[in-house]
């Protein structure tokens, strides 16, 4: 009988790992696999990997032990020199959209049929829109290294702190207004432990408005904004096995003067009781009683400018549109 030991710090011993993988995702995970004994061999394109023009220690660290080719992969040649690889390989790690794997040839279906004992591991943190929208600005500014995140606000520290040029963070749309003012604070605060002393924040804000034009924009004659609330119960059906009548609710707009922001609701028209049969559960709702969705604040300029020094940035300028309706602040990371 034979017995077939691994060891327990380097599981992936004699496994052999090709990566086409780029950027943070891909390198990261050649790491990994490294550290657990893959033996790991990296494909470049002749620019090399945008990670090492924006954090070359961060790349170094990454591939420690790891081989490196450079192959253009949309010539014969590089090809050649990659397929003379995978008859050797185990498992090919890619970070490709899967329109841009099958144009080279290397969609999995292909790959299966010529390397029947090859892995495929796609590393592909933003699929679909967002990956699309990432291959447009790079066609678009190849001067930029454009990466995309998918995730909380609140996670992306970590993608801020490993810019290593300078540190310009957008956060448009008005987003923040989503939140109240304390916990704006605590954002943007968290923001600002990931970026070095100056860098910038340009942030989108809604200005303080008359009721009279806010709250229509919230529920809208024609029904628009309603539908996307109620939309929500109708995903609950759907996807969590819920029982909501929908009917038996109504979209509300409120405005709350003293906190200058509009609160977004689905009001129960009738006593009723709604099963979630996904979560097991059973909730009643009174007549009248309001479900909370959304709370947009509107800002006035010290208001704006008191959450920023809280968070450690010091207001620089501030820029509004025509009807006085939308802001853009500009503030500048201040000396920790």
């Amino acid at each position: 009988m034979q017995c077939l030991c691994l060891s327990s710090t380097q599981p992936l011993r004699g496994i052999r790992v090709v990566s086409l993988a780029l950027n943070l995702p891909g390198p990261a995970a050649l790491m990994r696999l490294a550290q657990m004994g893959a033996s790991c061999t990296k494909i470049n394109p002749p620019a090399g990997d945008p990670m090492q023009h924006y954090t070359p220690d961060g790349y170094a660290l990454m591939h420690k032990g790891v081989r490196h080719h450079t192959l253009d992969l949309k010539t014969e040649a590089g090809q050649a020199a990659l397929h003379k690889l995978l008859p050797k390989t185990d498992v090919l790690l890619t970070s490709f959209r899967p329109s841009a794997l099958t144009k080279l040839g290397l969609s999995w279906k292909t790959l299966r049929k010529q390397y029947p004992a090859l892995s495929l591991i796609e590393v592909v943190g933003a699929p679909g829109p967002l990956a699309e929208a990432q291959a447009r600005l790079s066609a678009r500014y190849p001067e930029l290294v454009v990466t995309t995140f998918a995730g909380r606000h609140r996670e992306a520290g970590p993608a801020l702190a490993a810019l290593q040029e300078r540190q310009v963070l957008l956060f448009l749309g008005s987003s923040l207004g989503n939140y109240l003012d304390d916990e704006a604070i605590a954002l943007l605060g968290a923001m600002r432990a990931s970026l070095r002393d100056g860098a910038l924040l340009v942030l989108g804000t809604d200005m303080n408005l008359d009721p009279a034009t806010v709250i229509p924009a919230y529920d809208d004659a024609t029904g628009i904004t309603a539908a996307f609330s109620l939309n929500v119960l109708a995903r609950l059906n759907r996807e969590y096995d819920a029982d909501f009548d929908l009917d038996a609710f109504r979209h509300a707009a409120r405005w709350h003067a003293d906190a200058q922001n509009i609160e977004i609701s689905l009001q129960s028209l009738v006593d009723q009781q709604v099963t979630i049969g996904a979560l097991g559960r059973e909730v009643r709702f009174r007549a009248g009683e309001h479900v909370h969705l959304e709370t947009c604040a509107k800002y006035d300029q010290g208001r704006v400018d008191g959450i920023l020094t809280a968070a450690g940035f010091r207001p620089s300028a501030q820029f509004r549109d025509e009807t006085g309706r939308y802001a853009v602040h500009v503030a500048v990371a201040a000396p920790s």
